[in-house]
């Protein structure tokens, strides 16, 4: 059964928070974005065992612990979800796509936790049928926007700046499709957007407000958690090992270079009016 769901937008921490999860209670089964479009498509090209080249650990591991009756239901529900709706890649938008998604896990004798970066719609929702509780991690815009990119593309070239104002070419993390079924889901022109940053400014603003207005979800600032993890250690709803606080690395995190801070600012300030 669902016992837990650790939500947030793309590049907020929930990977860290699944892996502390995990480690610290070895009797749950702690499930890597069962609700992303291509997760299968991953999983059965790579396996379960290989550690994922962005985070250096086995984040699909634990889709092995699952029964074989309940792998193979929610592979063929994600496929059947996934390939007829394109509504639902980068952020699930169907109530009735993530309950039908979802159920096999649920109906598991196992514990079973979802860590997911395309639930924001739908926590409370998913509070009330599963009676599991829910973390959403939030993150600075700003911190957000430059853990899209690598060190040497902000630091080093233009490479992120050019694709920040482009409006045409892809932007990691899927925030082309967040931004196109987020505006549709909330029926507002996608020719809001005057770029690339506006996208992204957009999706992580609206998911934010979206969040927001939804009861009983535990909110925790993933900045502030890193700077100080002890002092957030009794808002997290699942038991931690302390000793796997060494985990964190805040050299992980990218630079925010001035160039940036101007832009997100502007961005910040003109997508703000279409938020509500």
């Amino acid at each position: 059964m669902i016992v837990g769901i650790i939500n947030g937008y793309y590049r907020s921490g929930t990977t860290f928070m699944q892996r502390l999860c995990s480690k610290s209670n070895p009797n749950f089964i702690v499930l890597s974005e069962p609700t992303q479009h291509e997760i299968i498509d991953h999983i059965m090209a790579d396996g379960c065992h290989k550690d994922n080249l962005l985070h250096g650990w086995e984040i699909f591991k634990d889709y092995c612990k699952l029964p074989r009756k309940v792998k193979h239901e929610f592979i063929r529900r994600h496929f059947e979800v996934f390939d007829y709706d394109k509504s639902q890649w980068g952020i699930m938008t169907s109530e009735g796509a993530v309950r039908y998604l979802l159920q096999p896990l649920h109906d598991c004798e196992q514990q079973i936790v979802i860590k997911s970066t395309q639930l924001h719609l739908f926590l409370e929702k998913l509070k009330d049928w599963y009676g599991c509780w829910v973390l959403h991690l939030d993150r600075s815009v700003e911190n957000i926007v430059a853990d899209h990119f690598s060190y040497y593309s902000l630091v080093n070239s233009t490479q992120a700046k050019d694709i920040l104002l482009s409006k045409d070419k892809p932007i990691s993390f899927y925030a082309d499709l967040v931004f196109e079924n987020l505006t549709k889901y909330l029926r507002l022109d996608k020719n809001i957007a005057r770029n690339n940053l506006d996208k992204l400014v957009f999706n992580i603003l609206a998911t934010r407000k979206i969040v927001e207005r939804q009861k009983g979800i535990t909110v925790l600032n993933f900045d502030e958690f890193v700077r100080n993890p002890k002092q957030h250690l009794n808002r997290l709803p699942f038991k931690v090992n302390e000793s796997l606080l060494r985990l964190i690395n805040p050299s992980k995190k990218n630079p925010v270079p001035d160039w940036l801070i101007d832009m997100i600012k502007d961005s910040v300030n003109y997508i703000s009016k279409y938020i509500r």
